[in-house]
Parts: C-alpha cells; structure tokens; sequence
C-alpha cells in the first residue's frame, strides 16, 4: 500500500464523517480492517497463515 492511497482513504473518510456521521465511518472502518488484513497475508504469508489459525481456533464455538 502507498502512502497517498492512505492519506487518499483518510480524506474521503474525513468528508464521509462529515456529510453522514457514523454509520459511513463504521463501514470505512470495517473496509479498512479487511484491506489491512488482506495486504498483511500477502506481505507476510507464513506469519499470517499463523495468525489466522490461532484466531480461527480462539473463534471456534463448542466442545471437542
């Protein structure tokens, strides 16, 4: 990710937050979350098949 595709993502956030209020900043949120999370398995793919196994496991309802 560059730094003006994040200073880019921080600007049309700033003008959603001012036209709409919150629920365009929750949903920008959540976007950012996920693309944060999709860049980091491709940049780090052995730490984040980790990561996402302890979580996966950590998530999991029930007994065994």
């Amino acid at each position: 990710m560059k730094p003006w595709h994040c200073f880019a993502f921080l600007i049309v956030t700033a003008i959603a937050l001012y036209y709409a209020k919150w629920p365009i900043l929750i949903i920008a949120a959540i976007i950012g979350i996920v693309r944060g999370w999709t860049w980091l398995t491709y940049r780090f793919p052995r730490t984040m098949t980790a990561v996402n196994l302890i979580l996966a496991e950590l998530l999991r309802s029930g007994r065994r």
